[in-house]
């Protein structure tokens, strides 16, 4: 069994070129957190969801999974078919936006969000390198340098999934990332997670 852990930023190397969104759709109010959370929308989530560049992002580049500093997984639809054909609606919400200039004109309707809401309890918190609320173990993660996942914990993942010690993290098993990896999906970039 081998596990990746999304890279949300793509090729760091191609970010004045590539489109990075660093915002979240624009109409989402208070509901917005749930991207980072994992919590499911369960249809409230807007039909006419818009998500705005900003003009301090030079890059015009559309690629298949979009760079972005809002810890989501944006693919377009041919990549969220992928996603789909392998992970079906079980634990996934697919939720579609527009892209737009900064100046409200269209770039593309052609992007989702895949937003897994399904959590495993997986992670070896002593051999992870995570960081906790007032030093104590058995407290809030506040920050992760890496994971390791705990072997036994691994039998029977889904191919999309998040931890409940950071939720902003999204792991593919190893199905999905194959069949990602097979349809020559642009600027996407896993990390294998050490699994013992």
């Amino acid at each position: 069994m081998r596990v990746f852990q999304l890279e949300c930023l793509g090729d760091r190397y191609a970010m004045q070129r590539h489109v990075v969104v660093d915002r979240g759709p624009e109409g989402l109010g208070r509901s917005g957190f749930k991207l980072g959370t994992g919590e499911a929308f369960n249809g409230t989530f807007p039909q006419d969801a818009r998500l705005l560049l900003r003009e301090s992002q030079p890059g015009r580049e559309l690629t298949d999974v979009l760079s972005n500093t809002e810890w989501c997984f944006l693919v377009n639809r041919r990549t969220c078919e992928v996603v789909r054909s392998v992970c079906g609606d079980d634990g996934v919400e697919y939720l579609p936006f527009t892209l737009h200039e900064p100046d409200g004109t269209l770039l593309s309707a052609d992007y989702v969000i895949v937003h897994p809401v399904r959590f495993c309890d997986v992670v070896d918190r002593a051999a992870s390198e995570l960081e906790f609320e007032d030093d104590d173990p058995r407290g809030e993660v506040t920050s992760v340098e890496s994971y390791v996942f705990d072997r036994a914990r691994c039998t029977a993942l889904p191919p999309l999934f998040r931890v409940p010690e950071w939720t902003y993290d999204i792991f593919l098993g190893e199905p999905l990332a194959r069949a990602l990896h097979g349809a020559k999906i642009s600027n996407l970039f896993l990390h294998e997670v050490e699994v013992r």
